[in-house]
């Protein structure tokens, strides 16, 4: 769950540089079906490069170190009640963020389930290319979804709302707010990812609405039906709505009146450079190291507190995890079990650094080891393979005397002559 969350704000990251670009095209240019191109694309950026990259990178300050084959240096301590802290705050957003994302999905599955049902009761009549479905709730705003324009009953179908929905129908629009749904839930914190969804569907509207016009609806006319008929009706957020945003109604009122104006396509070339910057911030060590972190979390390591003793965060280990025979002991068995790479050997003046995070047991025992800093894969494993040695010759951390998890940072220097 932690990749989720970590995938989601890159996603909102990538969004938020795009926004401006989406809002200019969408307010400025009347190329509605290039628009809602862009739209699309943009949201399939946002939502497929998170799952193509992989953001590992981590932030490692390391000591100053010369000498010899091997420069043992004291073993870096990382207390146990520092790396709760952590965990307890990234549990709390992953918490929140999963909380957010069920409700929403619970909310949308509900929503469909009351427009299929209202569909279903509805008095449908086929007709070519969609289907009418007449209900019996009056005070719902006519709207569409899929091929059905749903009207409220007992009251006249007027022709320029109905062609606008017979617009919505055939340009597919239901297709975008799946789209835009998905995108949102998955980002629900964000309010950018709302901000686009009110654009596209902003964008939707102004295709209708010059759709109605294109088929000879007088302008004025069709300005009074958009204002005074259906203000103040209910409607379905999953479903293109006559009159859904009530804020949208003066900017397609005025874009009505704008008449033939200059393509402004080219406001989508913006988009390039804004991506390229949102992808360069990403990349940036703090943000990467932070992504990377969320990312490696995850749900086995929820519980907040210990059950087996009671302890506050103000506790400090009172002592420190040993290896059996000391830090020198283990250090000379490392120096005796360690084969430094061959492609490395014939270098000379070589001065390479590994920082290993090993997770201690209240058992003594290595739950996780971690290599934090490594200069090569072939050192990485050669690590690996040797701190398995260590296995069961561990002194646990201790509070009061009680034994606790902890983890303790390695250090190593490998350096040749």
């Amino acid at each position: 769950m932690g990749n989720l969350f970590s995938f989601s704000l890159i996603s909102s990251l990538i969004i938020l540089s795009l926004l401006p670009v989406i809002y200019f095209l969408v307010n400025r240019c009347m190329n509605f079906k290039f628009n809602r191109r862009v739209i699309i694309l943009s949201i399939l950026i946002a939502t497929i490069f998170p799952f193509l990259s992989n953001f590992n990178y981590k932030v490692i300050e390391l000591p100053e170190v010369s000498g010899q084959v091997f420069k043992y240096i004291k073993a870096e301590v990382i207390s146990m009640t520092t790396n709760e802290l952590k965990s307890q705050v990234i549990s709390f957003i992953l918490i929140i963020y999963i909380a957010g994302l069920i409700f929403l999905v619970i909310k949308e599955f509900i929503s469909y389930i009351r427009l299929f049902i209202l569909i279903l009761r509805a008095r449908r009549i086929k007709k070519e290319g969609y289907t009418l479905c007449i209900i019996n709730e009056k005070n719902i705003s006519p709207f569409s979804w899929g091929n059905f324009i749903v009207f409220p009953g007992g009251r006249e179908i007027e022709s320029p709302i109905l062609l606008h929905e017979i617009a919505h129908t055939h340009f597919k629009h239901w297709r975008d707010i799946i789209l835009l749904d998905i995108f949102c839930i998955f980002t629900w914190y964000n309010p950018f990812s709302w901000v686009i969804k009110s654009l596209a569907k902003l964008n939707h509207e102004f295709e209708a609405d010059n759709m109605v016009i294109q088929e000879g609806v007088d302008v004025k006319e069709y300005q009074k039906l958009l204002i005074f008929k259906v203000i103040g009706e209910k409607s379905f957020s999953i479903t293109n709505n006559f009159s859904l945003n009530k804020s949208h109604f003066r900017k397609r009122v005025l874009f009505m009146n704008r008449g033939e104006t200059k393509e402004r396509n080219w406001i989508a070339l913006f988009g390039l450079p804004s991506i390229i910057v949102s992808l360069f911030l990403i990349s940036t060590p703090p943000i990467a190291a932070m992504l990377a972190n969320i990312s490696d979390y995850s749900i086995k390591q929820w519980p907040f507190i210990r059950k087996d003793i009671p302890i506050s965060l103000a506790d400090e280990p009172n002592v420190m995890p040993e290896y059996k025979g000391g830090y020198e002991a283990l250090y000379q068995l490392l120096f005796d079990n360690i084969q430094f790479p061959e492609t490395l050997l014939n270098e000379s003046g070589i001065n390479k650094k590994v920082v290993i995070n090993l997770s201690i047991t209240e058992l003594g025992e290595i739950n996780e080891v971690k290599i934090l800093h490594s200069p090569s894969k072939e050192i990485e494993s050669e690590i690996r393979r040797v701190i398995k040695m260590t296995q069961g010759k561990w002194e646990p951390a201790t509070i009061d005397g009680h034994p606790v998890t902890s983890t303790i940072n390695l250090p190593i220097t490998f350096t040749t002559m």
